[in-house]
């Protein structure tokens, strides 16, 4: 096995917002995980979630991610794939996150040593391709 793959399969966990879910649940879920498989690779959360759980704690994106990857979390899911322009994303997706609040999740996931993966849709529903937009959105 190439030693960037995880020791052992690593199903998804993912699940959407419950409006009961707080930042401890997902730390929760993380514990309960290690605690029956400490090696395994665990590849959860998406955007939303890592935003809903930083939120309900009153903690930066980076320190609850940091809290997250302490508790086991080995990588985010790439959440299939993204359309990057809230104009495209108000249509398709109305309750995500909007576009920067997502790319602010993804880049503080990167600053905090978490790995993850991204698909992201450039232009959908054109009939001939057409280049990308510059990005409008740049990191703080």
């Amino acid at each position: 096995m190439p030693p960037s793959c995880p020791p052992f399969p690593s199903p998804p966990l993912q699940g959407g917002i419950h409006p009961d879910f707080t930042g401890d649940t997902y730390l929760a879920l993380l514990a309960a995980a290690k605690a029956g498989a400490p090696d395994i690779h665990v590849h959860a959360f998406s955007p939303l979630e890592v935003l809903q759980g930083a939120r309900t704690l009153g903690l930066s994106l980076p320190a609850y991610l940091r809290r997250l990857r302490d508790a086991g979390l080995g990588s985010l899911p790439g959440t299939a794939a993204e359309v990057l322009c809230d104009d495209v994303r108000g249509v398709l997706c109305p309750d995500k996150l909007s576009a920067r609040e997502w790319l602010e999740v993804r880049w503080a996931r990167a600053t905090c040593a978490v790995r993850g993966r991204v698909l992201q849709i450039i232009r959908p529903g054109r009939s001939a391709p057409e280049p990308a937009p510059p990005p409008q959105i740049t990191q703080k």
